[in-house]
């Protein structure tokens, strides 16, 4: 019967291309849902791949899961595991500078195993806009990693171009007809700061929210009054850092 949401709409299923993700609220969805995979496999030829499908319980269910048939090929996501969907690390909880760990670690072999240089600035700016930023932009749509940690690679960008963490005079560069069309260096942070506020756009304005959307504001919700903001938009427009909050709190 799906995971009811806090706008009364019910989540079955989701898909994109070869992945899918179900979810149930009970043990009789689980049996409805290896139910119906049974038959789609039957019908279609098609076989799931058990050793890449995993079962993440959430809510009531980690404290108290119901027994999984025997036999069952399925795994069961573990308190402290991860498994990443679509790009995406997923946990019943993480640390918060994970994200930072993960992007900062794969920056830093990009830049100093990956890529190569040109041997001109111009050359060297769009490999960097093309690589190193474009590596930035997925992951800043998905994981909380602060401002000044994205300006840490903008120095090691810069670093790369210049071989020192400033540009000179950045405004003026390749102004002249000796170097052709200008190369701009793209700046992580302002890109940073515009994929947030879609997030938030497309949560909070939009005509028609996303599915996750309903349940995101919830949660909000009950952190706000958590940290004694007098609201939502109190707590979103505040500048304060945001403090740990365990799942108990919330």
């Amino acid at each position: 019967d799906g995971i009811p949401l806090a706008d009364g709409s019910v989540f079955e299923v989701k898909q994109y291309a070869d992945d899918s993700t179900l979810a149930g609220a009970s043990a009789a969805d689980y049996v409805k849902i290896k139910t119906a995979l049974n038959v789609f496999c039957d019908a279609s030829g098609m076989r799931i791949n058990w050793s890449k499908s995993i079962l993440m319980r959430l809510g009531n269910f980690r404290a108290n899961p119901f027994p999984i048939p025997e036999g069952d090929q399925i795994s069961i996501l573990q308190e402290g595991q991860l498994v990443r969907v679509l790009g995406v690390y997923l946990g019943h909880t993480q640390n918060r500078n994970s994200g930072w760990v993960r992007l900062k670690d794969r920056m830093r072999n990009v830049l100093n195993n990956t890529l190569l240089k040109v041997g001109n600035e111009i050359g060297d700016t769009i490999t960097i806009n093309a690589v190193l930023i474009g590596s930035c932009v997925f992951t800043a749509q998905f994981e909380a990693i602060t401002k000044s940690n994205y300006e840490k690679i903008e120095k090691w960008a810069t670093f790369f171009i210049r071989k020192r963490n400033y540009m000179t005079h950045n405004h003026m560069r390749y102004q002249s007809r000796h170097h052709g069309t200008p190369v701009p260096l793209i700046k992580l942070t302002d890109l940073v700061d515009t994929l947030l506020a879609r997030w938030t756009h497309r949560i909070l304005c939009c005509p028609k929210p996303p599915t996750y959307a309903s349940n995101w504001i919830a949660e909000y919700r009950k952190i706000a009054v958590y940290l004694n903001y007098d609201s939502l938009d109190q707590l979103i427009m505040s500048t304060n850092e945001m403090p740990e909050v365990s799942t108990a709190a919330k």
